[in-house]
């Protein structure tokens, strides 16, 4: 791993995973350090420890993230790892399907909920596609990291998921010659 963005970011991942399995084993001290999440600020260490489930994988990324110095486990990310912010999401050949643009992403996620599709950056705008044209991306349109980020590349339900979908982008950007940003 000669990314030294990587190396960080597999470290703080290393860390959380460490987290959330004390906090299953009742470790207090870990208990103890969940409690800085907004979703835990009416509880205390006694109620993690009892139902320790209710902490997640995902809770113990945002409390080592946010003990890093970030506002949560998805900027931690976009800062380590900045390719995730330079990727294109929309090469000229999806222009030939129809699709769904929008100038706030409010409105496009209404549409990507109603009627379906991946809701993409584009610039300062956002664009709705359909899942078969992120083909025309490089990228498998039947990767479940696609459900994961909730069809939704802008404000994603799972960061992780995104990355993943993002790193392989950039290496289909690299290997087609396509103009980094």
């Amino acid at each position: 791993m000669s990314d030294p963005g990587q190396a960080r970011v597999e470290a703080w991942r290393r860390e959380a995973r460490a987290l959330h399995g004390a906090v299953l084993a009742r470790q207090r001290a870990a208990a103890a350090r969940c409690l800085q999440l907004p979703r835990f600020s009416r509880s205390s260490i006694d109620d993690l420890l009892a139902a320790p489930r209710a902490v997640t994988r995902r809770d113990a990324h945002d409390v080592v993230a946010l003990e890093a110095g970030f506002a949560g486990w998805a900027h931690l990310l976009a800062d380590c790892l900045p390719e995730l912010a330079r990727v294109t999401m929309y090469v000229p050949s999806m222009s030939a399907s129809l699709n769904r643009w929008f100038l706030g992403h409010a409105e496009a996620a209404v549409s990507r909920a109603t009627e379906g599709g991946v809701l993409l950056p584009y610039r300062a705008q956002f664009v709705v596609v359909a899942l078969a044209d992120v083909r025309e991306l490089g990228l498998d349109a039947k990767d479940p990291d696609w459900e994961r980020i909730a069809w939704d590349w802008v404000r994603p339900r799972d960061p992780e998921a995104r990355f993943r979908l993002a790193r392989a982008r950039w290496h289909v950007m690299l290997a087609r010659g396509e103009e980094l940003p």
